[in-house]
């Protein structure tokens, strides 16, 4: 009963401002009386508030309360050094506008880019998100969505939205041509190519792919050798035009049976993909001045372990990586980022001893016309762990770290 009455007395605003700090009910006794799923979140059925309390607090509308809106509302922790890093303004460094990963699904949408642009503006601003670097998902082949109409977006929000340029162009010339049928024709057209994108106004290159599974049936398999020669004269390209390339790639040591769960989820994915780990390692080798952008923090092969990402980290000084803070799909492993947005303490430890090679890269699709993306783009990034961090750390991983390896200004 008294937990019943402190969470009303939360929602409500009655008594909850007036409490002292080390009475006040936190997050965590929220969702302990809470969640009956317990999945780290309130939904509005397990609310035991009155309806306008909730309606108050969920402030992405997504109809569940999470620990950091929680946490917003009643401002546990406050006098603590690092509470308000929840919410300093963070740089998105992987983000996809008008973009789906499934063909099928592309060829359905209308190419609504200022439509996506829009969404994406309403949800950066609900999350604190001042920039976005948005890029093509990358293929096997040259797709709908192109560089163009994300750089037009970029030019109608100077600012807020950024471009990497590669996914739907220079992704798949490596991805269709044989290594040994690397041409000095097909390397001036990939070096043309490159360059006039960055010409055009994009900052980098991405996203880019090496090893990419197939997460559903309509998903492309993905594989190649990371010391591609083309990947080895992208690595020189963005050394000498001084921009990062956001590369996609499973890290796999030796020769492996692909998890069971991925070959469930998509009959795309072979019963068995190849060792790249050394491949990897000769592309970071190959131009120290290159900076290469690990995408995403989880993998879905099991072998990206916090143990190999610091063995990496220390032997290759241009190696940075983004964080996932979204929410992954079942089959993802090694997952840094936890329940109720906590973090591996391996992860945590990690994050500390290399603070400049980390930021946060969401992986979110803002896709109008799209009913199954609804629910991602409308979630919360899982941003507690934050606070686990110092605060210098922790604004280097939000705003510092892209602001310098992008060489952006993030908006105000």
């Amino acid at each position: 009963m008294i937990a019943r009455f402190f969470a009303t007395a939360l929602l409500t605003g009655l008594v909850f401002a007036s409490m002292p700090a080390a009475a006040q009910p936190s997050p965590e006794a929220m969702l302990r009386n809470m969640d009956a799923d317990r999945n780290g979140k309130i939904s509005r059925k397990e609310w035991r508030g009155p309806a306008k309390g909730f309606d108050r607090l969920d402030a992405n509308r997504d109809g569940a309360l999470t620990p950091v809106e929680l946490q917003s509302a009643s401002g546990v922790g406050q006098s603590r050094a690092t509470t308000s890093t929840t919410r300093i303004p963070l740089v998105d460094v992987h983000v996809h506008i008008h973009g789906h990963p499934s063909g099928s699904v592309q060829d359905r949408m209308e190419l609504d880019y200022a439509g996506a642009a829009n969404l994406a503006i309403a949800q950066m601003d609900e999350n604190n998100v001042r920039t976005s670097i948005a890029m093509v998902p990358p293929g096997k082949h040259v797709g709908r969505f192109d560089d163009q109409g994300l750089l037009a977006q970029a030019r109608r929000f100077p600012g807020r939205i950024a471009v990497l340029t590669g996914g739907g162009t220079l992704n798949p010339i490596i991805h269709t041509t044989a290594a040994d049928a690397v041409s000095d024709e097909i390397r001036r057209d990939f070096e043309d190519k490159a360059e006039s994108a960055l010409q055009a106004g994009a900052i980098g290159f991405g996203e880019m792919s090496a090893l990419h599974m197939s997460y559903f049936p309509q998903h492309p398999f993905e594989e190649v050798h990371p010391d591609h020669p083309l990947f080895l004269l992208l690595a020189d390209i963005a050394a000498r035009r001084d921009v990062p390339i956001d590369l996609h790639t499973e890290i796999v040591p030796e020769d492996m049976a692909v998890p069971g769960k991925l070959r469930a989820a998509s009959n795309n994915n072979p019963l068995q993909v190849k060792a790249n780990l050394a491949d990897f390692e000769r592309l970071l080798a190959h131009n120290a001045r290159a900076r290469i952008i690990l995408s995403h923090s989880a993998d879905a092969t099991g072998a990206r372990k916090a143990s190999l990402m610091r063995r990496l980290f220390e032997r290759y000084p241009n190696l940075l990586m983004s964080l996932n803070v979204l929410p992954a799909f079942p089959f993802i492993e090694n997952l840094p980022l936890r329940g109720a947005g906590d973090i591996k303490p391996d992860w945590l430890q990690l994050i500390k001893d290399f603070p400049d090679r980390f930021m946060i890269g969401s992986d979110q699709f803002y896709t109008p016309q799209c009913p199954t993306c609804e629910k991602r783009n409308s979630a919360t990034p899982s941003l507690r762990w934050l606070e686990l961090l110092p605060a210098d750390i922790a604004r280097k991983v939000a705003i510092e770290n892209p602001q310098r390896v992008f060489k952006i200004t993030a908006a105000r």
